[in-house]
């Protein structure tokens, strides 16, 4: 060691030192006095610790100002003085960057560390020191303590700055959990029974600095905003008939304040940021720093994983003795989050936004209507005046945005449908991100040929633009909205958000009478069997399952099916998919049904899962009992020319008007012109059904899959499914009585837009959506 006046040596850098090392002291005891909360900082600790000190003075830089130099010199004079000691070794440590500046002393006696000396630099630093000094005099004076406080051993006022020489912690020490246990609840309990009172809300603002008197004025231009006066006007609405629960408070009660002595207990030092604050402080300060600065945790996460650890039997206790419930819970971290943007109490080393991001989780959590919940959306399908899947994404994406601000994925080829419609109808509180696979992995996809794997693919690139989109928006919730499919996975499980998937679901088997041939029925349970093999085979598909907070089922047979079958009762909801808006009524109830054709209209693609086969054979048995009945098929699709022929063998080719498709506003004009609505598909969905009902026609169906679902007994008709010839019958018998039977069509008439309306109508949809938020939130507290 140097025997004359010591060299100081800046760790890491010169420009932003955490420790200046004496050239009398080792380095690896120098560095006891950092402790780095960030693992690069843990790392660079390590090395610099285990280099040896000709090596490592060597890669460090000595402090060459001059006037640096010479503050260093007189403040190891000034500590050596105090301590009695000329010979102590004093390295210097200054963790506290910006107006909290403040020296603090490492004193090393015979290779020991015995004291710290901190000394108040600035006016700011100066009030930290004395702050600290008080403290450490009131706990001296408290008997009982389960922890052990650093002794004062002198106090003094250096050229206006004061200096306190205090006690270093016990040999062996080790550091502190950052897991909360019952020894660190014990040492909150106890401060929190020092100096208690209660005190209104607006003294309890004005003392954290977020207010500057009881008329409500702001401190600083970053409150002056809309979000932090919704913060403090929950709370005013909050603690409007209850006092805020005081006590004395660390201040900075966090792990790397803590360590753990060698024969048990806690010892606690750092007490220059203690005030009398509300009584949650400490915990919460404990909580949010490790969360924030050492797990690295997005605000959303760090609130949730507060308040999942807060409702915790282990802090019950604390709670009821308090005398502060669980409904209180999220009041009292709102009061320390906004304590935090004061930033005049309490260190933070915490961004604005980042607190700003807490305050707005916080006030979602606590289901305050001021604050609009942040929304993820995935719709694949979304776009306006469609039918089926995109109907469903759009109607989904407006329901939400009536109570929360979305933000929409969808594929790139609905951007010109959605940005007219948004320009008819602006919705600030929607916002779309289009998506798509490059154009050399996708010219292979043509209209529905490769759709399930182009969809597949496609989820890959939308979590990339999710977790970008998640970076610049800290969002509260995700939502997977269609496709509406339960055996592929959402993107949403890979990303850190609680989320809702669905409503999901998939196209029950086809029944085996109803099959058209052998191929046909094989083809089918191909297509189950490889979903079946899909869910059980892709760890993506596990990871939604596991992830979802709940679970949105068309029906309950989606929850029959593994592993599905696995999510928790709690985490299932069963509801439709689909819904509709209010359409106008079918113009043929206004007209004589004894003079006029009796129109009998169908929808939808040809293929055999429609049945449009049972619908032509239906029918036939109709027409020939009533002249009057005509026949609208709308749709196209691979059977178009085999059901034309069909028509054609039954005589029927005059009576059926084969039309292709055409707008959605063309169907529905089509339908109001129309008596009763045919459709014997055996699809899971079935959106066109809502859109016969709500313009008020009955439907004939099938007991089957989505349609048998949505119709009841008093607006149309279900046929159980059986043998192609007995289905045909029982489908055509229901269709005559319609006929027959003006007084039962007008009265089914009436009942179809009823139920439409008040169980599928998309204007209710959002009431519903509130509570499914609101269910996931709660499970991921």
């Amino acid at each position: 060691m140097n025997r004359g006046r010591p060299t100081w040596y800046a760790f890491p850098t010169a420009k932003r030192p955490k420790v200046w090392i004496s050239s009398k002291d080792s380095v690896r005891n120098a560095l006891n006095a950092y402790v780095p909360y960030s693992r690069v900082g843990r790392a660079v600790k390590l090395l610099a610790s285990c280099m040896p000190g000709a090596l490592a003075r060597a890669v460090l830089q000595p402090v060459s100002q001059g006037r640096e130099r010479d503050q260093l010199a007189h403040f190891a004079a000034a500590v050596s003085h105090l301590s009695r000691n000329a010979e102590a070794v004093i390295s210097f440590t200054a963790r506290a960057p910006g107006r909290d500046a403040k020296f603090t002393a490492q004193v090393t006696e015979s290779g020991r560390i015995t004291a710290y000396a901190k000394i108040g630099a600035t006016i700011r630093a100066a009030e930290l020191v004395n702050r600290e000094h008080s403290a450490l005099r009131l706990l001296s004076a408290q008997s009982g303590l389960p922890f052990r406080v650093p002794g004062i051993r002198a106090f003094m006022q250096l050229d206006a700055m004061p200096l306190l020489l205090q006690t270093a912690a016990p040999m062996g020490c080790l550091p502190c959990s950052s897991a909360l246990n019952s020894e660190l609840m014990d040492a909150v309990r106890v401060l929190g029974r020092v100096h208690v009172e209660d005190r209104d809300i607006d003294f309890t603002l004005r003392s954290l600095a977020v207010m500057t008197d009881s008329q409500g004025a702001w401190t600083g231009a970053e409150l002056r905003d809309e979000l932090q006066r919704n913060a403090v006007l929950h709370l005013q609405e909050k603690f409007a008939v209850q006092p805020v629960r005081m006590s004395f408070s660390h201040g900075d009660f966090a792990p790397w304040n803590i360590k753990r002595m060698p024969q048990g207990g806690l010892y606690i030092f750092d007490w220059e940021y203690a005030h009398s604050a509300p009584l949650l402080n400490d915990l919460n300060h404990f909580l949010f720093m490790h969360a924030h600065l050492v797990e690295g945790l997005t605000p959303n996460a760090v609130v949730a994983a507060l308040l999942r650890t807060l409702r915790t039997p282990l802090v019950a206790e604390f709670l009821e003795d308090a005398g502060i419930g669980q409904a209180d819970i999220p009041a009292y971290l709102l009061l320390y989050v906004l304590g935090l943007s004061s930033q005049k109490l309490t260190p933070s080393g915490v961004s604005d936004r980042y607190i700003r991001d807490c305050i707005h989780h916080l006030l979602v959590r606590a289901e305050d209507a001021r604050e609009r919940p942040r929304v993820l959306v995935g719709a694949y399908a979304c776009e306006p005046n469609r039918g089926s899947e995109p109907c469903v994404g759009w109607q989904m994406a407006q329901a939400i945005s009536a109570h929360h601000e979305a933000w929409v994925i969808t594929r790139h080829n609905n951007k010109r449908a959605i940005e007219r419609s948004l320009s008819l109808s602006p919705n600030p509180n929607l916002h779309f991100i289009y998506v798509d696979l490059p154009r050399w992995a996708r010219f292979w996809k043509k209209g529905d040929r490769g759709v399930r794997l182009y969809y597949y693919l496609w989820q890959l690139r939308a979590w990339w633009e999710a977790r970008r989109l998640c970076r610049q928006v800290s969002l509260d919730i995700a939502h997977h909205v269609t496709f509406v499919n339960d055996w592929l996975y959402t993107f949403l499980a890979l990303l850190p958000l609680p989320f809702v998937w669905g409503p999901i679901g998939s196209n029950p088997p086809v029944p085996r009478p109803l099959a058209r041939d052998n191929f046909s029925l094989v083809r089918d349970r191909l297509r189950v069997a490889v979903q079946k093999i899909v869910r059980l085979a892709d760890p993506l598909y596990w990871a939604s399952v596991v992830r979802a907070g709940v679970v949105i089922g068309i029906d309950r047979t989606v929850f029959e099916r593994l592993p599905l079958r696995l999510v928790a009762p709690q985490r299932q909801i069963v509801h439709t998919a689909i819904g509709v808006e209010a359409l106008p009524v079918s113009l043929r109830a206004q007209s004589d049904p004894s003079i006029r054709p009796f129109i009998v209209l169908g929808v939808g693609r040809f293929i055999p899962m429609k049945n449009s086969r049972l619908a032509i054979a239906a029918f036939a048995r109709l027409a020939v009992a009533q002249s009057r009945a005509h026949m609208i098929i709308i749709g196209d699709g691979p059977l178009k020319a085999d059901l034309k022929e069909y028509a054609r063998q039954l005589d029927m080719i005059d009576r059926i008007d084969f039309r292709d498709w055409v707008p959605r506003d063309i169907v529905l004009e089509t339908m109001r012109q129309a008596d009763v609505f045919l459709f014997p598909s055996t699809e899971g969905g079935g959106m066109v059904v809502l859109e016969a009902l709500a313009s008020g026609l009955p439907v004939v169906c099938l007991d089957y899959g989505g349609p048998g679902s949505m119709i009841t007994d008093g607006c149309g008709v279900r046929v159980t499914p059986d043998q192609f010839a007995v289905c045909a019958e029982a489908l055509g018998e229901a269709l005559s009585r319609y006929s027959s039977d003006s007084d039962l069509l007008m009265q089914h008439r009436r009942n179809a837009v009823e139920h439409a309306n008040s169980h599928y109508g998309w204007q209710d949809r959002s009431v519903v959506i509130q509570r499914w938020y609101r269910a996931v939130l709660r499970c991921s507290d």
